[in-house]
């Protein structure tokens, strides 16, 4: 049995564990809106995303997102789904020209199920849909350096960092590195 490192000394995982089991991907419904614009409304998870990620997050944007997402052919986008119920999301955007066999990968999570190993289960098997289904040699993720929790989750699942482009975003107000990470099909594995 795992042990977790908590304030008080270790002790056994029971929700860890259980939580892992329960991970899964799957397509966006409008009954996920209330509790997607629940965990999304959260200025931590805005600060390490894209500004059209909206904040503050209502039910209007959430509702929004979930029609836009089931229609967009260049996108493929997953609800995280821990025992049934919205934790966070995942997608993949694919692209076309010379960059057409490549794909980015995205994820967030609701702040009450970092550290779980949540995000790890569920890019894992984004990963391995993307590959199965999609002929994309190459997935990679852009992440802001002061989120190491993501680019820690890439490479649990594989992914190499590739690049550090300095002071490439811009987000609120001040100038952030941006890290890449890819992974290549050859390079892949499902035990990743």
């Amino acid at each position: 049995m795992k042990n977790c490192k908590l304030k008080t000394g270790l002790r056994p995982c029971f929700f860890m564990l259980n939580m892992e089991e329960q991970v899964d991907i799957r397509k966006w419904t409008q009954s996920d809106a209330g509790e997607l614009a629940k965990i999304a409304n959260n200025i931590k998870i805005f600060n390490h995303l894209r500004d059209v990620f909206p904040h503050p997050y209502h039910l209007e944007d959430a509702k929004e997102w979930i029609s836009n997402s089931n229609k967009d052919t260049m996108m493929v986008s997953r609800a995280i789904a821990v025992n049934g119920i919205v934790a966070g999301a995942i997608g993949v955007h694919f692209f076309k020209d010379v960059m057409q066999k490549n794909a980015e990968i995205g994820f967030w999570l609701g702040e009450q199920y970092w550290g779980k190993g949540i995000c790890t289960k569920a890019l894992k098997k984004m990963t391995a849909y993307t590959f199965k289904h999609y002929p994309v040699h190459r997935i990679f993720a852009e992440v802001f350096s002061n989120n190491p929790a993501s680019a820690r989750v890439l490479e649990k699942c594989g992914y190499k960092k590739e690049a550090l482009l300095q002071e490439a975003i811009y987000k609120n107000g001040a100038y952030v590195d941006c890290m890449i990470y890819a992974l290549l099909r050859g390079n892949y594995s499902v035990n990743s």
